[in-house]
């Protein structure tokens, strides 16, 4: 897909929220400093060319409407792993356009005026972003991304030469692989977010994707003020077969972990044997809605797996149905069934059961929900309180320091989840046998 054609699409579908196309390499690093360059460029310009108004010659009857829409645009904000590069990216949006720029995209003086929030993609800084799986998309060819339009505001051919405008970040004696190279090790996402966000205004939406654990949603809402988040973590989670379990804030009777004590995982890998006779809900620091009545201090999953409900009135599919159906004893409102319960979801998982995934994403969902509205608790609760200023600030570090604490961040839960997956993944199908026999025989090789 050219900038031109997402161009397109956007102004015939009139979406309500948008984002603009960004130049994010995915061949294997070090990126040099051209390279680096490019995706800086490559992305103001998608940018702009989204921002700039519908051409003149378009005589559709909905053209004047069109170019008067005003789309929410979200930039995904470039840079890689370099808090130069991160910052020139950011400079580009807030400096003041001149001449055939400020002309594209008229009535804007900066590109950020046009801009409604802010996006950032973990998984990219993580090189963890799935690659194409077609022999034949992985080499594209070489004029894939200077298929834009003239009028675009700036002549990507060209940008191998260009350095970016009103900086001298790239003119220096360092080499540039020291600069731009991609560390070995996963980054610290924060100075990165930190860098992006330099000089542009605070009010508008941040949203991040591909967050992994909610140590690190805790820490980009405390450090770096982001709003949104994607809910990658509960579908990665159920899609191994892990149901999250961790709420914030910590119920101010927990006791918190101390000295040798291992902290509590975020959730439970219904894989594992363990679960074959534990009946009881998915979830120990929620409770079902069946369970209200046990004046329970646990706060209530509303998902299909802890909360399962009966209709107030009987599902009529034919008139031999409406004959045998009795509504003697029916209450008027829906009733709330058991929660279902760990052994049954690990029984789901090691049939193929597809409702098990079902379940686990509506629970893992509902437990992300419920966790974010904690956070937004916490806040709004320190708005009421006395003081300003840092004192609410402290109040939220305070409780994130506290759920650090409770927690492990290691996600180990997730690793052994996704061993145990595979496992009962290839115990199926054809040679599962030959599978099985091998499988023995390394055990008894190891003793």
């Amino acid at each position: 897909m050219t900038p031109a054609d997402w161009r397109n699409y956007v102004y015939k579908l009139q979406p309500d929220v948008v984002f603009a196309l960004s130049d994010t390499p995915f061949t294997a690093p070090p990126y040099s400093q051209k390279r680096v360059t490019k995706s800086i460029d490559r992305s103001a310009a998608w940018l702009a060319d989204l921002l700039r108004p519908l051409d003149g010659h378009d005589s559709s009857p909905d053209s004047e409407r069109l170019s008067q829409h005003s789309l929410n645009v979200f930039v995904n904000m470039a840079g890689g792993t370099s808090v130069p590069a991160r910052e020139v990216f950011a400079h580009s949006l807030s400096e003041t356009l001149f001449g055939p720029e400020l002309q594209a995209v008229s009535p804007l003086k900066h590109l950020d005026d046009g801009v409604a929030g802010y996006s950032f993609d973990l998984a990219a800084l993580r090189d963890t972003v799935p690659q194409p799986l077609a022999p034949h998309r992985r080499t594209p060819p070489a004029s894939f991304l200077e298929q834009e339009v003239p009028a675009m505001i700036q002549d990507t051919k060209a940008l191998a030469e260009l350095s970016t405008p009103g900086s001298n970040i790239f003119q220096n004696s360092f080499p540039v692989p020291s600069r731009f190279s991609v560390p070995s090790v996963p980054p610290d996402v924060v100075p990165l977010l930190q860098a992006s966000l330099k000089g542009l205004q605070a009010r508008k939406p941040r949203l991040v994707t591909a967050a992994r654990s909610p140590h690190e949603i805790l820490k980009l809402i405390r450090d770096v003020g982001v709003d949104i988040f994607g809910a990658e973590l509960a579908i990665s989670a159920a899609n191994v077969g892990v149901a999250l379990d961790f709420v914030f804030p910590l119920p101010p009777t927990e006791n918190e972990v101390v000295g040798g004590t291992e902290k509590k995982e975020v959730g439970h890998n219904l894989y594992d044997p363990v679960y074959v006779h534990q009946f009881g809900r998915l979830s120990d620091c929620l409770a079902g809605a069946a369970e209200s009545h046990l004046s329970s201090p646990l706060i209530v999953c509303p998902c299909i797996a802890c909360s399962p409900r009966s209709p107030a009135s009987y599902v009529l599919h034919s008139n031999i149905d409406v004959e045998s159906s009795v509504e003697n004893g029916r209450s008027e409102k829906e009733l709330y069934r058991p929660p279902h319960s760990r052994a049954y979801l690990h029984h789901l998982l090691r049939t193929h059961e597809m409702s098990a995934h079902t379940l686990l994403v509506a629970h893992n969902l509902a437990v992300l929900n419920i966790f974010l509205a904690g956070v937004r608790g916490v806040v709004d609760g320190s708005r009421e309180e006395e003081g300003e200023g840092e004192d609410k600030i402290a109040r939220f570090a305070l409780e994130v320091n506290r759920f650090e604490r409770a927690y492990d961040e290691n996600m180990g839960i997730i690793a052994s989840a996704r061993k145990d997956w595979g496992d009962v993944d290839t115990a199926r199908g054809k040679g599962r046998l030959a599978r099985e026999r091998e499988k023995q025989a390394f055990a008894e090789a190891e003793g």
